[in-house]
């Protein structure tokens, strides 16, 4: 494949007083780190597309190395995009920070882009974690607002599993928060399968916002918590007994008494159906 340059941005490489300089760098030339670079997996297409047609609009920033290659800080789906077309270059403002100044850059960059991952945010959260910088002190060097960064560190706690299925599902972080105030409905154990996937399938296939969400979320758990009120006492002994060990652990007797107390169970719901159906039928 024929490689195609970038249309530059650029009309020198000066630098300013503060050792900035904007520069077309070669892609051979540019490295990525892992503090930087997204945890998530880059679909570069649609960005590539949108530089075929109209160029970059906007640099990456970089850091100079003393290899003489740059350390990309911010922008790496801009480079992706790069690769993904064949193109040479890929224009970089290219300054001279301290590890501190490219860590708070690239979280920067990548909390205020105009159509972010959700998820893509909470990684790099994480990776302050790593380094030592709170969710609450990360908010306050990028002026987050108080609700934004309770949402944010939330979603932070996220276990991976859950995260996973945030990413697949595409929830936003108002979701994402709902999701992690309800861990446990949604992923009772420690392992295992993610549990009401019919909830995050309604916010990826039908737009469903956070506030409505959590309505859902609310209402499904207070559905739940009726049911198990409604038991009898003995149906909900027997099925917190089968919760908790394997089916080929229990006595033929257990067996027994389980499954009488679950007819009981039917029984008792059939009849509280006949009644309400008569009643029903009575006022009519």
């Amino acid at each position: 494949m024929s490689s195609n340059p970038t249309p530059s941005l650029l009309t020198d490489g000066q630098p300013d007083a503060a050792g900035a300089t904007l520069r077309d760098v070669p892609l051979a030339q540019i490295r990525t780190s892992p503090t930087f670079a997204y945890r998530i997996a880059v679909n570069a297409e649609p960005l590539a597309a949108s530089m075929r047609a109209h160029g970059q609009l906007q640099p990456g920033f970089a850091r100079p190395m003393p290899d003489g290659t740059v350390e990309l800080i911010d922008g790496n789906r801009r480079l992706a995009a790069a690769r993904a077309m064949g193109a040479e270059t890929l224009a970089l403002l290219v300054v001279p920070m301290s590890d501190e100044q490219a860590r708070v850059l690239a979280w920067s960059g990548n909390t205020e882009r105009l159509s972010p991952d959700a998820t893509d945010k909470v990684a790099f959260v994480l990776g302050a974690h790593e380094v030592g910088v709170s969710t609450a002190e990360l908010g306050r060097l990028l002026g987050w607002t108080k609700p934004y960064t309770e949402r944010m560190s939330k979603s932070a706690h996220l276990p991976e599993t859950l995260r996973e299925a945030s990413h697949a599902h595409g929830l936003q972080l108002g979701h994402m928060a709902v999701l992690a105030t309800n861990a446990d409905l949604f992923l009772p154990g420690a392992s295992g399968p993610v549990e009401h996937v019919d909830l995050l399938e309604r916010v990826r296939d039908h737009g469903l916002g956070a506030e409505r969400f959590e309505k859902e979320v609310l209402a499904r758990r207070a559905e739940l918590a009726t049911r198990s009120r409604g038991m009898r006492p003995a149906l909900r002994a027997a099925i917190e007994r089968l919760d908790r060990l394997p089916v080929h652990k229990l006595t033929a007797t257990e067996t027994r008494k389980l499954l009488d107390a679950l007819e009981a169970h039917v029984k008792a719901a059939r009849a509280r159906l006949r009644a309400t159906t008569r009643r029903i039928g009575s006022q009519a």
